[in-house]
Formats: C-alpha cells, sequence, structure tokens
C-alpha cells in the first residue's frame, strides 16, 4: 500500500482526523507520529518513517509555531524529505496563513480548510503518488508478459510490454485530469514552486522567504 508521511503538529487533533479519512478513501495510507520518537538518537525513528515513505505531506498551521519543539520537528521533515528526492508538499491554510518560511520546497498546495472540493484536490494528488506506483508495476507486469509473447527477442519483448503497460495505466487513470500546477518563481528568493490550488488568487505568500508575491500577469 501507498503511504504518505504527514508532517503536522500534534495539536491539530480534528485536522488530522480529516486528513486520515481523506487519505483512507483513496486507498493511501497515512503515517502519522502523535509522540516525540524515543529511538536513539531521537530521530531515527522519524529518519525511517520518511525514508519507507512514498511522499510527504505537510500541513502548515498555527499550531506548528506554538512550540521551538515542534517547529524543529516539522523544518526536519520537511528538509530530511527534500534530500531524500521524496515528493514533499507543503499544505496551507488560505484562511489561516503561517509566517513559517521553508527554504526547501517544490510543491505548495493552497487550499480552504472548509472546502470539499479543495480535499479532493489533496486526495488527487494523493492518489497520482499512488497512480504512479502501479503504472510501474503494471509496467513491470506487462513487460514480464512481452517476454513470454516474444521469445526470440526477450529485451524488445521486455521494453515494448513494459511501455504499452504504462501508456494504458496513464490512459486510464483518473488522476490524468489533475490540473496542472503553476510554476511559480518568487522575484524575492529565486525559488521556483509548483502552485496547486482550486482558489482564484491574485496573490499570495511566497511559502519560502514569506514575501507577498502578485499573480496578475504584468
Amino acid at each position: 500500500m501507498v503511504t504518505i508521511f504527514i508532517s503536522h503538529s500534534k495539536k491539530d487533533v480534528e485536522l488530522v482526523k480529516v486528513i486520515d479519512l481523506n487519505l483512507r478513501n483513496v486507498g493511501i495510507a497515512p503515517i502519522l507520529r502523535e509522540f516525540t520518537p524515543e529511538s536513539k538518537p531521537p530521530y531515527a525513528d522519524i529518519d525511517a518513517d520518511i525514508s519507507r515513505s512514498d511522499a510527504v505531506f505537510a500541513f502548515l498551521t498555527q499550531n506548528v509555531k506554538v512550540t521551538d519543539h515542534t517547529q524543529n520537528w516539522v523544518t526536519h521533515e520537511i528538509t530530511k524529505a527534500h534530500d531524500l528526492n521524496k515528493p514533499t508538499y507543503i499544505i496551507e491554510d488560505r484562511n489561516n496563513p503561517v509566517h513559517f518560511p521553508i527554504p526547501k520546497l517544490r510543491n505548495y498546495i493552497l487550499y480552504d480548510q472548509t472546502s470539499i472540493r479543495d480535499w479532493i484536490l489533496i486526495q488527487n494528488i494523493a492518489s497520482s503518488i499512488k497512480r504512479n506506483e502501479e503504472i510501474w508495476l503494471g509496467a513491470l507486469a506487462a513487460g514480464a508478459a512481452g517476454v513470454l509473447l516474444f521469445k526470440r527477442n526477450r529485451i524488445a519483448g521486455f521494453l515494448g510490454g513494459a511501455a504499452l503497460g504504462g501508456i494504458l495505466l496513464a490512459l486510464t487513470s483518473p488522476e490524468a485530469q489533475l490540473r496542472t500546477p503553476a510554476a511559480i518563481e518568487c522575484d524575492k528568493c529565486g525559488i521556483v514552486f509548483n502552485l496547486y490550488t482550486n482558489l482564484n488568487l491574485d496573490c499570495l505568500h511566497c511559502p519560502s522567504c514569506r514575501t507577498m508575491l502578485s499573480l496578475i500577469s504584468k
């Protein structure tokens, strides 16, 4: 089963319930830690969870900033995911912006926590991660079938079968309809990130340096 590590504040009890429900409804297993790791060193368990996950979703809320402890752990989790090249999504509620700069990021989701449509967006992004794994597994299976069908040229049979299997799975994926994110570059810090949102925005805070960015074409 595809797993997504959830970086969050343990104080966000109700939000965590919504996250858990929405991900499990699309066949994703969230990895949620509600306690301080007991491993020695303390980051070992967290790093292991991130390493075995397929992606990381970091939910920024005001509770993330309540203590230095939580801030440091969330920063560590996001940085570790980035360094492991895990698909990492920084997720922030438009109605409750959090002044919490993220030095390293590639994907940013700005949503309305009360919007069903926005939770569907998050589900679709999670499902696309799940679907990518299924495409790889399906391509390998189709490649193996190609070897059996084309015994004279096993390499060509495997490559042809794998390519066809991957294409067919990708085309039949409901997540193929996921809206293409907008590529945003911050004029101040120079970071480039993908913005996923259903909201109509004229501006937003850069998630890296928190400078206000205009989204209106000049």
